[in-house]
């Protein structure tokens, strides 16, 4: 009986304890049970970083939604900071997220939906990409709106660096706060893999038909390219040029390409990245016959009065750059133009582009490999529809790693500097 009233006792006193404080604050307790319960539920488990891929200059790094290759390097003395050398990576990103992205010469400084990328000196210190310095620093490499998804584009990145911390240096990439990729700068470079058709695309190869609307097709004959500037001291305004026979099949004229903005009817694709949109096309008629064809006793007559003949035989028929009428029964000969810049640094700015990727009118894609087609070289007048040329902020020649140490002892010497 004794032991039942000392429970009983003990149990009383519990729930009058309990009394006030839930009559202070009626919800405190449900309170304190919902922290308890959130603290559980958020409670991180330990995290473990996945070492960052090392990786030589051309290879390339695969992640989620972009693939990432850093391809070669090229190092400069400063023309800005005394004693500093300019560093310059030529990179290329493709965009395999499902969604197209936003391109723009400083996208890897780590822009809305973009990795960003950094460089580490031989004692430690991080540069980040600086996008105020977007024409040295972050040199454009492809002329897109837009990456469309499957689709490389390219950049210059650039950074300056002390340069008696530059003999050991590696560019990083970081997506989402983590390091995931690092390229050792004093590797050899590798030549880039190039890059493969979308998912979405039926490929063909460069001597397959492909039927563009009811009536047009297209057969590719030829590919080119051509630049403006002097390729030491600029990034050339580059054009890629696929010459193509368009055939008409049909009873009534037919307009080409047809694809109205702001659709773009092609995107043609170099090996290191760079990447272009259609912009113009002309009649390359004349770097394949004779001018007679057109003029009687023109056979005399320069490349340039050939072209001329040519394109005034047929300029009646042209609408506009998005529509060209081409003759029941003709095929025409038309130089498809993507103007794109070309860093002379670390490519020939007059490489023609490796492939093309073509939207017809209703929408079909189709991936056009043009790597066996011979690259000739023709006099098409192609520069006035590039974009102006980029100084590269430089005039001297690049000098590697092994030539850093031995200048930076003899500026140490007594009477290196003159005095």
């Amino acid at each position: 009986m004794v032991r039942k009233l000392v429970l009983l006792a003990v149990t009383t006193f519990t729930v009058f304890a309990v009394i006030p404080i839930a009559a202070a604050n009626p919800g405190q307790l449900d309170v304190a049970a919902r922290q308890l319960q959130a603290m559980e539920s958020d409670t991180p488990s330990l995290a473990v970083q996945t070492p960052a891929e090392e990786l030589d200059l051309g290879e390339r790094y695969v992640g989620d939604v972009f693939a990432f290759e850093a391809q070669d390097v090229a190092v400069y003395r400063s023309l800005d900071r005394h004693a500093y050398v300019d560093v310059r990576i030529p990179v290329a990103l493709r965009n395999d997220g499902p969604t197209a992205l936003a391109y723009s010469p400083t996208a890897l400084a780590g822009e809305r939906g973009y990795p960003s990328v950094q460089l580490v000196d031989s004692e430690g210190v991080v540069y980040p990409l600086d996008r105020r310095k977007a024409q040295t620093e972050a040199v454009a490499g492809s002329s897109l709106q837009s990456i469309p998804t499957g689709l490389p584009a390219h950049w210059t990145v650039g950074f300056e660096v002390p340069a008696e911390h530059a003999s050991d240096m590696r560019l990083e990439l970081v997506s989402q706060g983590l390091v995931v990729a690092g390229w050792d700068l004093s590797s050899a470079p590798v030549t880039p893999a190039g890059w493969d058709a979308p998912d979405y695309a039926t490929e063909a190869s460069s001597r397959d038909t492909v039927q563009w609307s009811d009536d047009i097709s297209l057969t590719f004959v030829d590919r080119a390219a051509n630049a403006c500037g002097n390729a030491d001291l600029v990034v050339s305004a580059g054009a890629g040029v696929v010459i193509a026979n368009v055939t008409n099949a049909g009873l009534v004229d037919a307009p080409f390409p047809n694809v109205l903005y702001p659709a773009v009817a092609g995107v043609a694709i170099w090996t290191d990245g760079t990447s272009a949109r259609f912009t113009d096309h002309v009649n390359a008629a004349a770097a394949f016959v004779e001018a007679e064809t057109f003029a009687e006793g023109a056979s005399d007559a320069t490349d340039q009065v050939q072209f001329d003949i040519v394109t005034e035989a047929t300029e009646l028929n042209w609408h506009s750059r998005e529509r060209v009428l081409v003759t029941p029964g003709e095929t025409a000969i038309r130089a498809l133009v993507f103007p794109a810049p070309r860093d002379s640094r670390f490519v020939n700015p007059v490489e023609p582009p490796a492939a093309v990727l073509l939207t017809t009118p209703t929408g079909e894609v189709f991936w056009v490999d043009l790597s066996s087609l011979p690259g000739d070289e023709y006099d098409i007048p192609v520069c006035t529809w590039t974009q102006p040329s980029m100084f590269l902020g430089t005039i001297e020649s690049p000098v590697r790693y092994q030539e850093l140490a031995p200048q930076q002892e003899a500026a140490e010497e007594p009477g290196a500097l003159g005095g």
